[in-house]
Order: C-alpha cells, then sequence, then structure tokens
C-alpha cells in the first residue's frame, strides 16, 4: 500500500511539473492571446514567454489531488471561462499521459541504442574475422569440400541478424 501511495505521489508531481505545463502551454498556445502577452511584458522577466506562461498555469490555476484511500489523482484547473478550465485540465492529462509514455520509452531506446553499437560492433569484428580466415585459406590452398562446413561463418552472422530483428521488434512493441 505504501509503494501505491509513493507511486501516486510521484504521478501527482508529474502533473504538477514544468516539463508537463510546458507540453500544455505549446499546446493552448497562449501567446496568441494578447492580454496574456501583454501581462508578461509588464512583468518584465528575463525568461521566456513559455516558461512564464507554464509557471503561471501551475501557480494560480492547476490543482492536482491524490484522493485519498484510492489509486486516483484528481486534476482541477480553475479560470474564469469554465470552458477553457476544462480544456486546460485535459490538456494537462493529455501532456501527463505523453510524459509517462516518454518516460517509459527513453530507456528502452537507449538500449536499443546500445544494443545497435554492440551488433555493428560484433558484426565488423565478425567480417574481419571472415576476412582473415578466407585469406588464411587461400594462402594456404585449404578448400571446403563440405558446404555445411564452410557456411558456419554464414550461419553464425544469419543468427546475429536475426536476433537484432527481434530486439528491434520487442524494443518497439515496448
Amino acid at each position: 500500500m505504501k509503494l501505491m501511495l509513493e507511486y501516486v505521489a510521484t504521478q501527482s508531481d508529474v502533473i504538477a511539473s514544468h516539463h508537463v505545463a510546458l507540453k500544455v502551454v505549446e499546446k493552448l498556445r497562449p501567446d496568441e492571446d494578447s492580454l496574456l502577452t501583454k501581462d508578461f511584458e509588464k512583468t518584465k522577466q528575463s525568461g521566456n514567454f513559455s516558461d512564464w506562461a507554464a509557471d503561471l498555469l501551475l501557480e494560480k490555476h492547476l490543482d492536482v489531488r491524490h484522493l485519498h484511500g484510492t489509486s486516483l489523482v484528481e486534476v482541477n484547473f480553475t479560470f474564469i471561462d469554465p470552458q477553457f478550465a476544462t480544456i486546460a485540465a485535459n490538456a494537462f492529462i493529455d501532456a501527463y499521459i505523453d510524459t509517462s509514455i516518454e518516460m517509459r520509452v527513453q530507456p528502452a531506446k537507449l538500449s536499443v541504442d546500445w544494443f545497435d553499437l554492440q551488433i555493428a560492433s560484433l558484426r565488423e569484428h565478425l567480417e574481419r574475422a571472415q576476412s582473415v580466415l578466407s585469406t588464411y585459406e587461400q594462402l594456404h590452398g585449404i578448400v571446403a569440400t563440405d558446404n555445411n562446413h564452410f557456411d558456419i561463418e554464414n550461419t553464425r552472422l544469419s543468427d546475429l541478424s536475426r536476433q537484432l530483428v527481434d530486439s528491434q521488434r520487442r524494443t518497439s512493441e515496448l
């Protein structure tokens, strides 16, 4: 139960994060509102409009609460215009979902990149070894009489390629 409460608290913090608020600002495009733009200019802050607007949404309008005894989070957005409040609350939820997915996918992407580098390195090593073997066989007049014996390296390369494709498929499924 404690882990669930900590998880829900963490998710509440993610919803109310500056990163999520920036996504909401990008979606709602408040920079097109002349009143907000004038308010920003009046503050004479050194930051950019998006950061200012995200902070404004978080500090003045957003309320994220964990509903005790459940694993639910309540997202409230208060504003003079109820229709805009609904749109903004939904934008926060959508931005949270996108961020949550990004947080899960990013490690998998890093793993794919690492595996791709490893496979490329191994493939390069295998190709060099095959080249050395082929040169050695040519220099010493070694001729393979059994096609299965001769294709061991090619079989290994095919297996590595198949493993790469399987890994990429599993990663894309994640």
